[in-house]
């Protein structure tokens, strides 16, 4: 049996098909596009640290991290090293890692790095200013 329909009308029904395609297609981009890709990862908060640094011995003390406004992958850790509560270092997240590159903090350079697991940060750090001090310190929260 041939089709009723006439060349002009199959031509309508084609193009409405695929233009009903077309914006199904384009509401599932936008609505991928505009998930946000946060960190899975939260280093937010305030920690207690435990830490021993091979020249001074074993301390304890608070460590709050924030995120930085201006580059998601950026926290600032106030009070690193026990240096005071306004003073920070900055740490690049990666995943459940901190990398702290080294960087002149209160007049000393530091470097290292952690891993977040639950609810424990594991660090490594450097400090020096004329001497050497290897630091490992565990967060907690």
């Amino acid at each position: 049996m041939a089709s009723n329909l006439t060349s002009p009308t199959k031509t309508f029904i084609m193009k409405n098909y695929r233009n009903k395609i077309a914006m199904v297609a384009l509401s599932v981009s936008l609505a991928l596009a505009s998930c946000t890709t946060e960190q899975p990862y939260d280093f937010s908060g305030t920690w207690f640290c435990e830490e021993d640094n091979s020249v001074f011995g074993q301390s304890q003390y608070n460590v709050t991290i924030t995120e930085s406004p201006t580059n998601k992958d950026s926290v600032f850790l106030y009070n690193f090293n026990d240096l005071g509560q306004t003073i920070y270092a900055v740490g690049i997240i990666n995943e459940n890692h901190i990398q702290i590159n080294t960087q002149t903090v209160d007049n000393l350079n530091i470097s290292g790095s952690g891993i977040l697991s639950g609810s424990t940060i594991n660090m490594n750090y450097t400090v020096s200013a004329g001497g050497i001090q290897n630091v490992t310190a565990v967060y907690t929260r």
